[in-house]
């Protein structure tokens, strides 16, 4: 469910309604330039040389999709059967 009241005072968007009676969080639009810092590019470029490394293991998985898993509310130790001492 979503927050409505938490949206209205967003600083990033507005609501508006929808033909359908819902309402519709229309973003603000993005500024015409970004500043980026050196340590912000930095961070970028590390981040995306990560994705490209997870990219590439995933292309040699056989079944890539049994790594995507639907939220069941079980944490990680549930899921796998691991027993971890206390």
């Amino acid at each position: 469910m979503v927050n409505t009241p938490e949206l209205d005072r967003s600083p990033c968007g507005h609501l508006v309604p929808t033909v359908e009676g819902f309402k519709a969080f229309v973003p603000n639009p993005l500024p015409r330039e970004l500043p980026l810092s050196s340590p912000l590019i930095s961070a970028l470029d590390k981040a995306s040389l990560a994705v490209g490394t997870l990219a590439g293991v995933g292309e040699t998985l056989q079944n890539p999709h049994l790594l995507i898993t639907v939220n069941s509310g079980l944490s990680f130790p549930e899921i796998t059967g691991l027993k971890f001492p206390r």
